[in-house]
């Protein structure tokens, strides 16, 4: 929960950790009982609009993110109760969490202390107070300064300075505790270079099935480091795994001969029987600057740490007073989380939440550089959420957030935008060929291909129409293999985008040119459509010139001889059946004739003769081929 102990108008980040990246629903309820009641929204990743509020949304402005966390904004004090959440991994899996969170009104943070159980180990009876910090409190040792303390914490006056002590020398210290559910802690506290190091855990309960260690700052299969099975002390090493890792039973994790590479942040992650988890989250430095015991927990997202020096033979008195240095916080790197990374322009709202548990100052980055100026007007003021309505394309492409102070550094893995457009300027572009405005002019017997054209993201689906008719193609381009009178008029292409739901079109009217209209008109030839057809495919035997005056024409399979005639048909429409008919071929006005489910079989010779009004008879034969399919 972020921040811990929210206040009225301020934003509230429900921040969901442990759960696999293949979940396929999460729903939020708000009340003691998950029931349609009570429930707030729904969120299912992968959808356009993956949230769908509930009956208990009301008033509320809550936005839903993919990996189930949820942010309430502006939240007020009758937001306060018990937040559920499950999370459907599949039809017999779901996992469940739940908190209880409580929105105050308006404090000043001034006149409060936060409270913080110290523990010591050596029977000590004083009490010591510290403040909590997601970093380091370390006591003044010579030669160290804090490089910029915080405003609103003046550093105490350092005591006098003491001469460094040798390796030899013991030194006694008291370790700042802080309860926690689950809690890791180095032993060594600070180990050198080539030390066995094992990280203890304290805190569980329950019956537990298995335990994953991770060595990175999120639950993510490649910072995994092993594997470990409850009853069987099976173990799995994972991709993080060095050789060096062994879990205990007891989910402790040995590191034999620790490297400085082994320096970072470990997550343990414990499945129950219920198959609920729970995590926790320690660090580990690993080096031989100081050779003084160190403590360094993390609860949750909060890290609390502490270093307290004695000198040698104080008899494990506490100097008074008790004096610490401002904070340095080593600074784990941010999350940019995103309301959705699929969005459509002019649209959709973009929302961006940099996550981090550090109150850190939070600078955006655009695709490497510093985020623009223009898009810098969409952030809060606190600069940790970017809001941008009616998002535009020029916004899709990579985000990323950094959190810094004067000693700390570090930025967030990139998080990919897709801006969904268009389609925008619709054309239709075409090869060498003659056109004047809208009208494409091609020689006759001469091939054509006409191109669609648009902007458009994702890339549009293609429909091709001809004289209003739809065509049998889904390309964005369209072939004319030999262009005829048959092939004149006008050509539509229709794109349409399937995210953006949007279309557009363009057309044009294609003839033949001059010098084609009268080639066409003398000569008369035979061209199968489609000039290679396959065996099961229907074929046009089309005729180009036929005469005007025709009074009658036959096909023949093979010479022009009646055994071989397949039909004959006279202007007026009828036709006759010859004794090679098969019932599969059609005749047409225009003297074409149409095979149908052609067969290997059907390849061959064959013959048209025309006659004429006047008597004039012709000719003609062509060689019809048949792929095997």
């Amino acid at each position: 929960m972020i921040p811990k102990q929210p206040q009225k108008n301020q934003d509230l980040l429900l921040s969901l950790h442990g759960v696999p990246g293949t979940a396929q629903d999460f729903v939020w309820y708000l009340g003691e009982e998950a029931s349609g009641g009570t429930r707030l929204f729904s969120y299912i990743p992968g959808l356009p609009r993956p949230q769908r509020d509930g009956s208990a949304m009301g008033q509320r402005d809550i936005v839903g993110f993919p990996n189930g966390s949820m942010l309430l904004r502006a939240a007020q004090p009758s937001d306060s109760g018990t937040y559920q959440v499950a999370a459907t991994m599949n039809p017999a899996w779901t996992m469940k969490a739940k908190i209880d969170v409580q929105v105050a009104a308006p404090r000043n943070p001034a006149t409060e202390k936060p409270e913080v159980n110290m523990t010591p180990e050596s029977g000590d009876s004083n009490v010591y107070e510290v403040m909590p910090s997601p970093g380091f409190l370390v006591s003044p040792v010579s030669g160290m300064k804090p490089e910029s303390p915080p405003m609103s914490l003046p550093a105490p006056p350092p005591p006098a300075p003491q001469e460094p002590q040798p390796e030899s020398q013991h030194y006694q210290a008291w370790i700042l505790t802080t309860g926690a559910e689950i809690s890791i802690t180095p032993e060594p506290a600070q180990p050198a270079e080539g030390d066995n190091v094992t990280l203890v855990v304290r805190g569980l309960s329950g019956e537990l099935l298995a335990y994953n260690w991770y060595a990175g700052p999120t639950l993510s299969l490649t910072f995994l480091v092993a594997s470990y099975i409850v009853s069987t002390g099976d173990e799995t090493p994972g991709p993080a795994h060095t050789g060096r890792e062994a879990v205990r039973p007891d989910g402790s994790l040995d590191i034999h001969g620790a490297l400085p590479g082994h320096t970072g942040t470990y997550i343990l992650q414990t499945l129950n029987r219920q198959f609920q988890t729970e995590v926790g989250y320690g660090h580990m430095q690993a080096d031989t600057v100081f050779q003084s015991p160190s403590l360094s927990l993390w609860l949750g997202v909060q890290k609390y740490s502490a270093v307290v020096l004695l000198a040698p033979g104080t008899g494990g008195a506490l100097p008074s007073p008790l004096s610490l240095a401002p904070p340095i916080e080593i600074l784990a790197p941010p999350t940019v989380m995103a309301n959705d990374t699929a969005l459509v322009e002019r649209r959709d709202t973009l929302r961006l939440i940099c996550s981090s548990p550090s109150p850190a100052e939070v600078r955006w980055f655009f695709n490497g550089d510093a985020l623009p100026v223009a898009v810098r007007l969409g952030l809060s003021p606190d600069g940790r959420m970017l809001t941008r309505h009616g998002v535009r394309r020029e916004e899709a492409g990579a985000y990323q957030c950094e959190v810094w102070n004067p000693v700390s550094v570090s930025r967030s893995e990139p998080l990919d935008l897709t801006v969904y457009f268009g389609p925008e300027r619709v054309a239709i572009l075409q090869d060498s060929t003659t056109r004047t405005g809208c009208t494409i002019k091609v020689d006759f017997n001469t091939s054509l291909t006409l191109w669609c054209a648009s902007r458009s993201c994702p890339e549009p689906e293609y429909v091709w129409a001809f004289n209003g008719k739809a065509l049998k193609n889904g390309q964005d381009h369209l072939n004319i293999s030999s262009m005829t009178a048959a092939h004149e008029g006008t050509y539509t292409c229709i794109a349409k985008n399937p995210k953006t739901l949007l279309s557009g079109s363009a057309s044009v009217v294609v003839k033949l040119s001059d010098g084609g209209r009268k080639a066409a008109a003398v000569a008369m030839m035979i061209v199968p459509v489609p000039t290679k057809p396959m065996e099961g495919q229907d074929v046009t035997l089309t005729v180009q010139g036929y005469p005007k005056d025709l009074l009658v024409y036959a096909w023949y399979r093979g010479p022009a001889s009646e055994p071989n005639r397949l039909l004959s048909q006279l202007p007026s429409g009828n036709w006759i059946a010859g004794p090679a008919h098969t019932g599969r071929e059609v005749g047409f006005a225009n003297c074409s004739l149409l095979v149908q489910k052609l067969n290997l079989t059907d390849a061959g010779r064959y013959t048209l003769k025309t006659v004429t009004l006047q008597g004039k008879t012709d000719t003609l034969e062509v060689e019809l081929q048949v792929a095997r399919e």
